[in-house]
């Protein structure tokens, strides 16, 4: 239960990749008349169920952690068919181990959640208590089955993964492999994005310490949400 719980507080910490949303073409005061940014209602599935993932990002593939429309906002809301209002949380990173940019605005539901539920969904930006860009997406619930029977393996300083993929797996989705640490071992932090076909991987010279205690998951995402299965510790 722990570890599947520090892999969505890890997962809040690496970009997920995902498809372009359209432009809302609001207008808005200042330099940022059409920000370039993409809502989306992303369902997660797990061994305990399947819950909700509300986020925003910046558009664009940068190196670096760039300004851009999301990055001084006060805060970001989302407002659900069913009537409930939840502030995301301001997520700008630069992963490590892949050098992967993140800059977004984004909330996990609980594990034993609830899915999100088809319908209208308004994101409201904030500055200050004003609210300057308003912009309604539709969602339509779906879920995937997350891999299964995760196996690794070590080779000098490289992490060799495998899995079996689950049913329903095709072009234009994707898989990462995550390595996090646990218990007293230092932080730290491995994510690697691998295409849709894939069923074993590669992490060279992860940055792992002898004997540290780390787990690892393999999640599937679509451009509707993610399933990831349990974690799997091993000592290094």
């Amino acid at each position: 239960m722990k570890s599947t719980a520090r892999l969505f507080r890890l997962l809040a910490a690496i970009a997920l990749l995902a498809v372009a949303c359209s432009s809302s073409g609001v207008s808005l005061p200042g330099p940022f008349s059409e920000p370039d940014v993409y809502e989306e209602v992303w369902s997660q599935t797990s061994e305990f169920g399947t819950s909700w993932e509300y986020k925003v990002n910046c558009s664009g593939d940068p190196t670096t952690l760039e300004p851009c429309f999301l990055s001084d906002l006060t805060l970001v809301r989302v407002l659900t068919p069913d009537g409930d209002v939840v502030d995301l949380e301001k997520d700008f990173n630069v992963n490590d181990y892949s050098g992967e940019v993140t800059r977004r605005w984004v909330l996990y539901g609980p594990q034993e959640g609830s899915p999100p539920a088809s319908g209208e969904y308004t994101f409201e930006y904030l500055q200050s208590d004003e609210v300057i860009r308003s912009h309604a997406i539709d969602y339509t619930q779906s879920n995937i089955a997350y891999p299964t029977e995760v196996k690794w393996q070590r080779n000098g300083n490289d992490i060799a993964v495998q899995w079996s993929p689950p049913a329903g797996v095709e072009k234009g989705m994707w898989y990462k492999v995550i390595i996090g640490s646990e218990g007293d071992t230092p932080a730290a932090f491995v994510s690697q994005v691998f295409e849709w076909d894939a069923e074993s991987a590669v992490l060279p010279d992860v940055p792992l310490l002898e004997d540290g205690n780390y787990y690892i998951s393999v999640p599937v995402f679509y451009n509707g949400g993610y399933a990831y299965g349990p974690d799997k510790s091993f000592v290094w």
